[in-house]
């Protein structure tokens, strides 16, 4: 399974990242299942679709999946080593933390994401949608060390992507960074 091609859509490889505590070391992070319901019959398409195309940098490897380059945009393509900032701890309650000191979240800047699209689904149901200029996307992981359950070969796992509003004037990094997280590790 050496190319994205041989690859099951439904199972991404291994995402890498700078390491939070030093930007020159990568690590490797798995996908949780509860982001994606891997292995379910209720999977969900949007947040695998993101998966690929903001942590892996390419489309699916699903038939026709270049439908969703067709409509005058293509999604932004990226990993995590593209990230521009990476923050630890969310300021809540998660898990067992009253800070949810583990959780670590990097920061993407985005043009165009992929999402789920029926209006396609004789084709493909994939479809390229553009992102609000004042919104980011932030990408949380959880490393082996606070997992209850250690990824074997892994050093984590990545466990929700999701689009929140750009702090003015540049729209770079949340709105609320400052207190939204315990720190900003780089």
């Amino acid at each position: 399974m050496s190319s994205v091609a041989q690859l099951h859509w439904r199972h991404p490889p291994p995402v890498e990242a700078p390491c939070p505590t030093d930007r020159q070391k990568v690590i490797r992070l798995g996908v949780s299942a509860d982001l994606t319901g891997i292995g379910r019959d209720n999977f969900k398409r949007t947040p695998l679709y993101m998966v690929w195309a903001h942590l892996l940098g390419s489309l699916p490897p699903i038939n026709n999946a270049s439908i969703a380059e067709k409509g005058g945009f293509s999604p932004t393509y990226c990993t995590l080593m593209n990230a521009r900032a990476c923050f630890r701890g969310v300021n809540r309650p998660h898990d067992t933390e009253d800070g949810g000191d583990s959780v670590y979240i990097y920061v993407l800047k985005i043009a165009a994401t992929l999402r789920n699209d029926q209006k396609n689904a004789m084709v493909c149901p994939i479809g390229t949608y553009l992102v609000p200029p004042q919104n980011v996307f932030t990408v949380q992981v959880r490393l082996n060390a606070s997992l209850q359950k250690p990824v074997d070969e892994l050093d984590g796992l990545v466990t929700r992507i999701e689009p929140v509003a750009g702090e003015a004037p540049s729209h770079a990094l949340p709105v609320g960074h400052a207190t939204r997280y315990a720190e900003q590790c780089w």
